[in-house]
């Protein structure tokens, strides 16, 4: 058992790396290619393809009914669990594009925006895409070989990235954010076939089906609640305000969005194959969580609050002033995501014991409390509504946290205790970088100073102060270096 443990670590050193590293890179250019989009075109034109996505994005989850996941979370797979899983996400992608065919003239009708509807349209046959794409994604993560996603995240975000600038510059407008979107799942479809050489065969199942959407079935559901509810801010803005105010607050949450995904993504589609292979040992688990929560923690917290410290500067620079009105929205997205992520991690925990009825249930207790939230927040601003998806994030937290007391015995309270070192050290750091914009630097000077002297004070801090989370930061980045990656 032990070897086994080791050997699991092991692979999930490597794969955190090269997981992390496609996340920093095909994000990095998609972040680079939003920016030139952002000069080149208008808020308003970003707000109605947001709309275009509300429900493309509630379908996306509907499309692979969870299967995909229960093939990671299965102990053992063969040839006719994943042809099984191919035609279930294939048959009921026809079903949902025809649906979202049908009904986006009524969309487009509540929002009063004639253009949402051939948006939608072309959007939606994303859905075919990641449905085929399941299998393959499937087996990678399985094996913990995510190398091959590093690859395969570079080469789409490349083609997409050049698609997108070309069809802005030749004064397309919004179909160039849809155009970005399309050759980004069709790069990725291409890109995946050729490194898992799987072709589906006429093979399926009704006793492999039921037994994978038992288990999927509860987190398809708890994702088509969660996903509703978090496309839920987007569709009150479009309807009570204008497609600019939708624009600032997705603009405010993309840099922090980046950040999150990326860590919480890793970190997630890592952990959950990894501690899957240990859920009859609740000890490994907890100390598999208590790791992971440390780890992204102590990368994830000082990069939120320093993100709230420099927001006026980087928009600016980044983006241009024509975007300023999305700082406030920055700042309170990004102390959100600190409880996001770690409130993600809980369920992940979880999903891995195989409880996704739990996951489930969670969801039906948490969401009404985010409605009355959200609805509250919707007759004050744009604003509010943020501050209300941010608050829910630390209710979130709380109820993720409660399962985890009884299934591994790691209390919230436990979790907390590992967790505010870094907490309170991010907040001094992110005091401490604010306060250089009353020297009265330049624009591009005074950020810069900014970020350096932020790593300075964070990392400098956790070396005096020996905070046990920069320890197994330290120790995780030396094994990934010796093992050459």
């Amino acid at each position: 058992m032990e070897e086994n443990v080791n050997n699991i670590k092991r692979k999930s050193l490597t794969s955190f790396a090269w997981r992390m590293g496609e996340g920093l890179i095909a994000e990095g250019m998609t972040f680079v290619v939003s920016m030139i989009l952002a000069r080149l075109l208008m808020p308003e034109e970003f707000g109605i393809v947001a709309l275009s996505g509300i429900f493309l994005a509630i379908f996306s989850v509907f499309a692979n009914c969870g299967l995909g996941q229960a093939l990671i979370q299965k102990k053992e797979v063969d040839d006719l669990d994943a042809n099984t899983v191919f035609y279930a996400g294939l048959g009921l992608s026809v079903v949902l594009y025809v649906v979202l065919f049908c009904g986006a003239p009524l969309v487009a009708k509540i929002f009063k925006q004639p253009m949402v509807a051939p948006l939608m349209r072309v959007s939606g046959l994303t859905l075919f895409l990641s449905s085929y794409n399941s299998v393959q994604t499937a087996e990678i993560s399985r094996a913990l070989d995510f190398k091959k996603f590093f690859f395969v995240g570079i080469i789409s975000s490349l083609v997409s990235g050049a698609v997108g600038v070309a069809m802005a510059f030749t004064g397309l407008g919004v179909w160039a954010l849809i155009g970005q979107q399309v050759s980004y799942q069709f790069t990725r479809t291409i890109a995946l076939n050729r490194i898992i050489r799987w072709m589906p065969k006429l093979q399926f199942s009704k006793e492999r089906f039921r037994s994978l959407f038992s288990y999927g079935i509860n987190l398809m559901g708890a994702g088509v609640i969660g996903m509703v509810f978090n496309q839920m801010k987007g569709f009150l803005i479009g309807l009570k305000y204008q497609p600019a105010d939708l624009s600032y607050y997705n603009r405010g949450e993309s840099m922090p969005s980046i950040l999150c995904n990326n860590i919480n993504g890793t970190v997630n589609q890592i952990m959950l194959p990894a501690l899957s292979k240990l859920q009859n040992d609740p000890e490994a688990l907890k100390h598999g969580i208590r790791r992971a929560m440390m780890l992204s923690s102590y990368l994830l917290f000082p990069m939120m609050f320093g993100l709230v410290a420099v927001a006026p500067n980087i928009i600016t620079i980044l983006f241009s002033e024509k975007w300023l009105p999305s700082v406030p929205f920055l700042q309170v997205i990004a102390v959100g995501y600190c409880f996001s992520i770690l409130s993600s991690t809980n369920l992940m925990a979880v999903s891995a014991i195989g409880r996704s009825d739990i996951v489930l249930k969670l969801e039906y207790i948490k969401k009404p409390l985010f409605l009355a939230l959200l609805i509250g927040a919707m007759y004050i601003s744009p604003l509010a509504i943020a501050t209300a998806v941010s608050v829910n994030y630390v209710f979130a937290l709380i109820f993720n946290s409660w399962p985890n007391k009884q299934l591994i015995n790691y209390s919230l309270l436990e979790q907390w205790k590992d967790l505010y070192p870094q907490f309170l050290l991010s907040i001094f750091m992110s005091l401490v970088v604010w306060g250089i914009k009353f020297v009265g630097l330049s624009l591009y000077l005074s950020f810069f100073v900014q970020l350096f002297v932020g790593c300075l004070t964070y990392v400098g801090l956790s070396y005096l102060f020996k905070l046990e989370a920069f320890t197994y930061a330290k120790s995780t980045l030396k094994q990934l270096m010796n093992r050459g990656i």
